[in-house]
């Protein structure tokens, strides 16, 4: 049990992380403020409610 939730735990950690770094990359490092990182995440989440209320698939 307790297991299963730390796998799942340090899965997520991992998916965030890829986020967390390509934030840095275009703040720190580029010196460009591209927030299509930022924005991409809650879009897909949004389009993917709209879809699943709509009855499609998930």
């Amino acid at each position: 049990m307790w297991l299963n939730i730390l796998q799942g735990t340090i899965e997520q950690g991992l998916v965030f992380s890829l986020l967390a770094m390509g934030v840095y990359l275009t703040f720190r490092i580029l010196d460009f403020s591209d927030l299509t990182v930022e924005g991409s995440f809650p879009l897909g989440a949004s389009v993917a409610a709209v879809l699943i209320i709509n009855g499609m698939n998930p």
